[in-house]
């Protein structure tokens, strides 16, 4: 740091440069006050540092945070333009990929020289002359707003008396410069909806242009939109178009991923007549697009201001700064509570001193939160590789030895009991949200009948505790208990108790015969089981529960609960095993080689809230799926479907694949489809198809309409009968080709 005035120095100059040269030192001047600009400019540019001006002392502080990111963190890229050099204005990208950052510099090659470039930085000193546009206000503003005029701000550098001001078509009147940084101006008619270009032209011709820079809305602007389950805020959020909204300025989701630029918004069942209104938060629907261009990312910023502890975690998952999502164009669909924001990031294993690899580690983003899964944490395996890592460590004193002959002396005291949980098996989850981190586990203790109480034994346990589960499941609690040593017509019982965010909801037993109950003498029933699902509804709707206890089962806004069905369901699962075919009595152990087949998932629910009966299984055989059915009916209708593994041949028709059939009728209409996914052929009418085939028929029982659908792979042929409308007979068929 210099005023620039060479006073008292006991060498030249030229010489301190020359050395600097020679030992490839780069020497960044920075002038304080009163200062000699050349000579300091000089130093720096000849060593190839950098010349920076400190207006006063209160700025160094900021000049020397700079200079050191700049040293530390500047690299220079050479390259020669070989192709299509006679193209002058040209977009140069350098990203660093492992580090989730990129940009861009739009750049000249120089008119009398092909092969050199211009020196364009992306940050440099503009003078006052040197024309450029950074910024105009209001940048949003409603139809209402400019409908009798309205007044426009432009800032940037080197603005002129005389300049014209345009937005879209529409010329600004009665500009004025205040300085060569601002600009006013005034348009007298009013605009319709839409995004409109800023261009600015000087009088002698030189012209700025900045896309989609004005945003018009129609009437009504707000800062808060839903959609879906995403809420989306931004300095202004409006209507640009039928089925078009448009989000400016500091956009957000959930109030966790920030975007750069401003994004699109396309409800796909908005009415004709939507209107933005004045609610503080404006529902879109459950279905749409978000769309644009741009950075999206997680701020680093804003993770580490909310304690300690997420700073910790921001630092490990997030590196320092801040996580990049995106950086190109975008387009995310939501339907309801699902969007394409739910994605795996990163798979990866790592490695804690004296253990094993913990396997399964992911990264996973949701449109409010971060959360580190690790899938895979055996305790009991953790323990055994602790073990096994002492064992094969060379000791450096006495005490480290004595240490471990003790740790050897207790796991061989250890073995005089059954009881070791080896299929141990659980995960945990962290997750990092816009206000705090959260904790979550699930573990399922297998002890294989290792403790006993009485005389039933206890197989396993579940346990689980994690509010960051996608199903708003938070906690369970269940276990198996074996029978055995009780009885010989029953094997053992199992249960579970669950919740719906922290409310009771779902509890199930399930009885496993030993010997099953026999069907047609190959077939046996050997399990049985009842479950109660829904329950936390009628904690919900009850007028005994105040609002406070509520919120705190429910967490969030109460009117946001998904409502869940009360479902009263019987299960069963009948198996086909040769050992009990012939009465044979074999081992438990060994029982499971005989099974051939079973009918699996059987269910018979009855559905209190939609007032239906359905009853659905599985069909196996050697442990393959080949098939499933399920029958409905109720108060809205019959519906039937199933679904097989085939491979038939008929009057030289072959069919081969899954084969779905599904059969529905409502008091007014009836509906029945087959769809084949594989291969159709037929030699008599050279028809041949591999892919997703589908036939479809449809009609109303006053005979007002028929339809027949017919598909392939992504397209529906339809060819339809409708009686309301046109009275002219011929004018009632219809026929139409349509791309999925």
């Amino acid at each position: 740091m210099s005023d620039g005035r060479d006073e008292n120095s006991s060498g030249q100059i030229d010489e301190v440069i020359k050395k600097a040269i020679d030992n490839k030192i780069k020497i960044f001047t920075v002038g304080l006050g009163d200062i000699d600009t050349d000579y300091l400019n000089a130093i720096a540019e000849l060593t190839g540092g950098r010349y920076i001006h400190a207006s006063n002392s209160i700025e160094l502080e900021n000049v020397y945070i700079m200079l050191q990111n700049y040293i530390t963190n500047n690299y220079c890229f050479s390259y020669t333009v070989e192709k299509n050099p006679s193209i002058n204005k040209r977009n140069l990208t350098i990203a660093l990929k492992d580090y989730q950052i990129s940009s861009s510099q739009l750049y000249q090659l120089s008119a009398d020289d092909s092969d050199s470039v211009n020196d364009q930085k992306d940050v440099q000193i503009v003078d006052e002359d040197v024309f450029h546009v950074t910024g105009i206000q209001p940048k949003s503003l409603s139809v209402s707003d400019i409908k009798h005029g309205s007044n426009f701000t432009l800032q940037g550098v080197g603005f002129q008396e005389g300049m014209q001001i345009f937005i879209g078509d529409y010329e600004l009147e009665n500009v004025k410069c205040s300085d060569t940084r601002t600009a006013t101006g005034w348009i007298d008619s009013p605009i319709p909806a839409g995004q409109y270009n800023l261009k600015v032209v000087l009088d002698n011709g030189l012209t700025e242009f900045k896309p989609k820079m004005i945003n018009v809305f129609r009437a009504g602007k707000v800062t808060k939109v839903k959609l879906g389950d995403l809420l989306i805020s931004a300095d202004s959020i409006g209507q640009i178009k039928d089925g078009q909204i448009l989000a400016s300025g500091n956009v957000m989701i959930d109030g966790f991923l920030h975007l750069e630029e401003d994004i699109y918004i396309e409800p796909f069942n908005q009415p004709d007549d939507f209107s933005m209104g004045t609610n503080e938060i404006v529902d879109l629907g459950d279905r749409g697009q978000l769309s644009g261009k741009g950075k999206i990312y997680i701020s680093y910023n804003q993770a580490i201001e909310n304690g300690l502890s997420t700073a910790n975690f921001a630092n490990i998952i997030m590196n320092g700064k801040d996580y990049i999502v995106n950086e190109d164009e975008f387009v995310i669909n939501v339907n309801d509570n699902k969007n394409d924001f739910d994605m795996n990031l990163h798979k990866f294993k790592f490695k804690i001193p004296f253990m094993v690899d913990v396997k399964g580690a992911e990264i996973d983003l949701k449109s409010d939160k971060l959360i580190l899964t690790v899938a895979e944490v055996n305790p009991y395996k953790i323990i055994d590789s602790i073990k096994n890592s002492v064992l094969n460590k060379k000791f450096t004193s006495t005490n480290e030895k004595d240490t471990t002959d003790t740790s050897l002396k207790v796991e061989k005291r250890s073995e005089a009991f059954k009881f070791k949980p080896q299929n141990t098996k659980g995960s945990a989850f962290i997750a990092l949200t816009k206000e705090n981190i959260e904790f979550g586990f699930e573990a399922k203790l297998d002890v294989n009948d290792s403790l006993q109480f009485g005389k039933f034994g206890l197989d396993n346990i579940v346990l689980k505790l994690n509010s960051l589960d996608k199903n708003n499941e938070y906690w369970k609690f269940g276990g198996a208990f074996s029978f055995s040593n009780i009885t010989k017509g029953l094997r053992g019982l199992d249960g579970y108790i669950s919740s719906y965010y922290w409310c009771p909801d779902e509890m199930a037993v399930n009885a496993e015969l030993a010997k099953g109950i026999p069907i047609y003498n190959i077939l046996f029933i050997d399990k049985l089981g009842i479950k109660m699902s829904g329950l936390s509804m009628f904690l919900l709707d009850s007028p005994a529960i105040s609002d406070s206890i509520k919120s705190i089962l429910f967490p969030g806004d109460l009117n946001d609960v998904k409502r869940r069905d009360i479902v009263l369901a019987g299960q069963t699962h009948a198996g086909v095993n040769l050992f009990s075919s012939f009465n044979l009595d074999v081992p438990e152990n060994m029982s499971k080689w005989g099974n051939l087949g079973e009918i699996d998932k059987g269910e018979i629910a009855l559905n209190f809230t939609q007032e239906n009966v359905k009853a659905s299984a599985d069909l196996k055989i050697l442990n393959e799926k080949l098939a499933n059915a399920a029958i409905q009916f109720g108060k809205n209708g019959l519906d039937m479907n199933a679904k097989a593994s085939t491979e038939i041949s008929v009057y030289d028709v072959s069919v081969a694949g899954d084969l779905s059939f599904a059969f529905s009728s409502t008091w007014k209409m009836l509906t029945s489809m087959i769809e084949v996914n594989g291969s159709v052929d037929s030699g008599w009418v050279n028809y041949h198809v591999k892919g997703k085939s589908s036939v479809k028929f449809l009609a109303e029982y006053d005979g007002s309409y028929y339809c027949v659908e017919l598909g392939q792979s992504d397209t529906i042929k339809k060819c339809w009968y409708d009686s309301d409308g046109d009275p002219v007979i011929w004018e009632r068929f219809h026929v139409r080709t349509i791309k999925l």
